[in-house]
């Protein structure tokens, strides 16, 4: 049998991962084909930069996959940095890209609710395609564990020494772990929204220095969850570590998002 908690926590990761692409429909009212076609475009900037620009590059920096295990093990800060820099830069080229070209006029027509939009698009389909899914088939396992059917799942290319190994994995998630990833869905939300809101001010402002900055805070952040889980630290380290960002993009993102309500509700 599986955990009670264990599902419950799955399944609000689940929903809370589905529910990002929605939010800003239902925080604004108007002009909904800005919004699709904004969310749409932050979708992109990670299916872009994640999917297909940044593990190529990070492959080709850290060679074989074992290479990769042997840094992770031995030189975890020199792994910490590689990925976070090449995700950060990444990102904001993706960013840049994205909004000189598919989303040049809803970003002049409306930049901040675009902005906030693309965050929500990108941090919506990231959370879906990393947790979403994966979450959706381990509950449908939970179903089979707990009414014993999960071994009628023995076939030619599913093996009894398999299943087990899925039975163990699931039963060993622990409860803080699932809350953590709940609170890093939160925390990688207010973030893309954060920077992506910065990244659209650099382009309107043609401050091209911001995106220095934009690079290293996007760096920071992921180098130091990425390096502390890589040493794994008490959960509540990481706990402090994930409500301090939350609260940091956090009091940024909801300023503009209530700014942006606002114009929303006089236009």
């Amino acid at each position: 049998m599986v955990q009670t908690s264990t599902s419950v926590l799955m399944a609000i990761a689940v929903i809370v991962s589905f529910l990002i692409l929605l939010i800003p429909f239902l925080l604004f009212k108007k002009d909904r084909s800005l919004l699709f076609k904004t969310v749409t475009a932050g979708a992109m900037v990670f299916i872009f930069a994640d999917l297909f620009v940044r593990g190529t590059i990070v492959s080709l920096i850290l060679g074989s996959p074992d290479n990769a295990v042997e840094m992770m093990k031995n030189q975890p800060i020199v792994y910490a940095l590689i990925v976070s820099l090449t995700t950060a830069i990444v990102h904001l080229l993706a960013r840049l890209l994205i909004a000189s070209g598919i989303v040049k006029n809803e970003l002049a027509k409306d930049p901040r609710k675009s902005a906030i939009s693309m965050g929500f698009g990108q941090a919506g389909l990231e959370s879906i395609y990393t947790i979403g899914i994966v979450y959706i088939q381990h509950l449908m396992l939970i179903g089979k564990i707990n009414d014993g059917s999960i071994y009628q799942m023995v076939s030619e290319t599913i093996t009894k020494e398999q299943i087990d190994f899925y039975i163990t994995m699931i039963q060993n998630y622990q409860v803080m772990p699932l809350v953590l990833i709940i609170l890093k869905i939160v925390m990688t939300t207010l973030m893309m929204i954060a920077l992506t809101l910065m990244t659209v001010n650099a382009i309107k402002q043609k401050d091209k220095k911001s995106y220095l900055m934009i690079v290293l805070v996007n760096m920071s952040v992921m180098f130091i969850l990425l390096y502390i889980e890589l040493l794994n630290v008490h959960p509540l380290i990481i706990l402090a570590i994930i409500i301090a960002t939350i609260v940091l993009f956090g009091r940024y993102s909801l300023q503009h998002i209530q700014g942006a309500r606002l114009n929303d509700e006089r236009i």
